[in-house]
């Protein structure tokens, strides 16, 4: 149990916990019925303990590796009410109770453990399913909201994430992409949800034939979701009019599919009717997008994750990604679709099967070869 000279370090982000190793020392993470602990020798241990008895019971979930290395984390949901415990290696320690937890409350109890954390992190990249075409792709659409169909918030259009993803497809591939932008600013999913007669029209369903199918794209984005999140539009009823709008494409068209879930925002709270969001929904939503896209076979990009809930990726209007949270948006999805979609590098395996480097590569694979010159000889 014992890391000596490790150091734990725990941040808390809308009513998540993240417990991180630096020092490059192993930190083992127990899970029991009542608690989860995480113990570093230099530093002391903390304590996390729910209000709950049994840690499935929902309000809590618990995902990661039960033994954490340097760069992983261990991510909690907490209920709203919890208690933080800290002892040190003295005798003193401190108990904290967060209602409502915010940003910061946490980082402040433990400023005991302030060396800097490592900020490489060990990724595990999300599983992908391999069903469909795969690439090179001839036509993109995004369907999608006002993140889509961009506006004043950014300097031109050439900076929305659709058409970023855009040129990066083409780059990436080594061949040309038709690409529609079906953006359409406060619209929702569905004429059927109780955020439609807010809403601006028409929705995402009722324009499906004209914007996507119409245009037959052999690679279609989905990002909806947040206006709906906002109306009040529950996580169940969301998914069940998103898998009735893939079954519609389906039923004529069968392009790889990508699902991009809810974006980080910053003002929850303006814009009526829109304002009836919360970050626990956007959670909610978000685990459902995830699970909808692994049931229908579609790609999943964690596109809020890529943000990482950093309010300075968000323009002033608290609700749009500003020019750089648009290059994270695009890049999580490239990243996706390249997981999924191994035709997407043929055209550049071709070329590099026939360069020089690598016949060069290939005759000296099995040699010891000594380096030319060293690096300060230069």
């Amino acid at each position: 149990m014992n890391s000596r000279g490790g150091v734990i370090a725990v941040r808390e982000r809308y009513g998540g916990v993240e417990l991180n190793t630096a020092g490059g020392k192993r930190i083992e993470m127990l899970c029991s019925h009542d608690r989860i602990a995480g113990e570093a020798g230099d530093v002391g241990r903390v304590l996390i303990r729910q209000q709950e008895q049994d840690i499935g019971r929902p309000g809590i979930s618990c995902h990661g590796s039960a033994k954490i290395h340097m760069g992983h984390e261990l991510r909690l949901r907490l209920p709203p009410t919890h208690e933080v415990a800290l002892a040190q290696h003295h005798p003193r320690s401190k108990t904290v109770t967060v209602e409502q937890p915010s940003r910061g409350v946490l980082r402040r109890v433990l400023s005991k453990a302030s060396e800097p954390m490592n900020p490489s992190r060990e990724s595990v990249p999300e599983p992908q399913p391999r069903i469909g075409p795969d690439g090179p792709f001839r036509r993109l659409v995004v369907l999608g909201e006002s993140t889509v169909e961009g506006g004043g918030w950014l300097q031109n259009d050439r900076e929305r994430f659709a058409d970023i993803l855009g040129r990066l497809l083409e780059y990436c591939q080594e061949a040309p992409l038709d690409y529609h932008n079906a953006g359409l600013g406060a619209s929702v999913i569905s004429p059927r949800t109780v955020a439609y007669d807010g809403s601006r029209k028409p929705s995402a369903m009722e324009r499906l034939e004209k914007q996507v199918i119409a245009h037959r794209p052999d690679l279609l984005i989905i990002a909806y979701g947040l206006n709906d999140m906002r109306g009040g539009v529950t996580p169940e009823d969301f998914c069940r009019e998103l898998e009735a709008l893939i079954a519609q494409v389906r039923r004529t068209i069968d392009p790889r599919i990508v699902i991009v879930n809810v974006y980080h925002q910053t003002k929850l709270d303006r814009f009526p009717p829109s304002n009836k969001g919360s970050q626990e929904a956007i959670r909610a939503y978000n685990g459902m997008l995830r699970e909808t896209a692994r049931k229908l076979n579609c790609i999943h990009a964690d596109t809020w994750a890529a943000e990482g809930a950093c309010d300075w990726v968000v323009h002033n209007d608290g609700v749009h990604a500003n020019r750089i949270g648009n290059l994270l948006i695009a890049h999580r999805i490239l990243e996706a679709i390249v997981h999924a979609c191994p035709g997407l590098a043929a055209n550049v395996q071709r070329r590099d099967a026939g360069t020089e480097w690598t016949r060069i590569t290939e005759n000296i694979k099995d040699k010891i070869v000594e380096p030319v010159h060293r690096w300060d000889d230069a």
